[in-house]
């Protein structure tokens, strides 16, 4: 038995995992003994991209039978009417199992004639690959960013201040520009703004990137930031409410306007330290609502902005700092494949 995949990259150990989940099951069900070592029986081998025109972007495993059970049955008899509909039927019946495999079946006859491909193997059928092989050591250099997690669905990572985070009109290249170049499909899935440092997520596939927006929408994705604000507030935490829409004639920059004019937003705030030269305040943000500029907006509504803002900080505010002084400290979510909750951490450095 010989399993190759699309592309270089060390076949992942979840996926390598489902395959032998259902190996074993077919073992089982030919009244073999399952207390063998199925692994040693398994090789892995690297396989280049397969055309687009005859093989699907989202088949990630081919996985090659050799199992002549008798000499009056063919293998491509025995493929077709026992091992495929076998192992179909207990793929569905074991579905929330799976995370990767969502299906199984004979390669077609243009599928055998344009690749070669003979009839007694069984393709696997992935929900999503990564094409391009992403090393986080290299990422890390090439876009000048702190990498915290890299794998094959996603990577977390520090932006920097006066980064853009995708591409806008202007000639400044953006971390997505950057990441596309050096490693191909990238899905940027939350943004933050170009003067805002932090934590981002990016997904390297569709179906990862469809699961983290989802999360998103279905606000399950916890994000915290800490700011250093003009003044010393007199509470230690509070809610900050009201509307908010852009401004006329300035579609970008927003403002606190009435309820009939505006999207409601809401900021949970906690002061965490003070200082006296200048009197400052650092605090901890955590955004109930996602609206652009959200964050700036509100503390400047309450007439405590951040520092470094010049867009809604007065000047002798703003120019206290040479960049906004506005950082993504923790993200926590649901990693879209694994399904485990994740955890991270970037101190800022103010």
């Amino acid at each position: 038995m010989r399993i190759r995949r699309r592309c270089s990259r060390q076949i992942n150990s979840a996926l390598e995992q489902e395959i032998l989940a259902l190996e074993l099951a077919f073992i089982v069900s030919l009244g073999i003994d399952h207390k063998c070592d199925v692994r040693s029986k398994i090789r892995f081998e690297p396989q280049q991209l397969i055309p687009y025109a005859v093989y699907s972007s989202d088949v990630g495993i081919r996985c090659y039978h050799a199992l002549q059970v008798h000499d009056s049955i063919s293998i491509d008899a025995f493929m077709s009417t026992t091992c495929v509909p076998f192992l179909q039927n207990w793929l569905l019946t074991h579905l929330t199992s799976f995370i990767l495999i969502n299906k199984l079946q004979n390669p077609s006859k243009d599928l055998q004639n344009a690749c070669g491909i003979t009839s007694d193997r069984v393709l696997y059928l992935t929900n999503d690959t990564i094409i391009q092989p992403i090393d986080s050591a290299t990422l890390s250099q090439e876009c000048d960013l702190k990498i915290h997690y890299c794998d094959d669905a996603i990577a977390v990572m520090s932006k920097p201040s006066g980064m853009l985070t995708v591409d806008g009109k202007g000639s400044q290249l953006s971390l997505q520009h950057r990441m596309k170049e050096l490693c191909g499909n990238v899905w940027i899935v939350h943004r933050l703004d170009m003067d805002t440092s932090g934590l981002l997520v990016v997904a390297w596939t569709k179906l990862a990137a469809d699961r983290l927006g989802s999360q998103f929408r279905d606000r399950t994705v916890h994000k915290i930031y800490h700011a250093r604000v003009h003044g010393q507030l007199k509470d230690e935490d509070g809610i900050i409410s009201g509307y908010m829409n852009a401004r006329a004639g300035d579609g970008f920059r927003q403002q606190m306007v009435e309820q009939r004019k505006g999207k409601w937003a809401q900021t949970a705030w906690r002061v965490l330290s003070r200082s006296d030269d200048p009197e400052t305040s650092l605090l901890e943000l955590i955004p109930i609502t996602r609206r652009t500029h959200q964050l700036r907006v509100h503390l400047s509504h309450i007439g405590h902005p951040i520092l470094g803002d010049v867009w809604y900080a007065p000047q002798h505010v703003y120019k206290l700092s040479d960049r906004l002084l506005l950082h993504a400290t923790s993200i926590e979510f649901t990693h879209p494949l694994t399904r485990e909750r994740i955890h991270f951490v970037d101190q800022c450095a103010f």
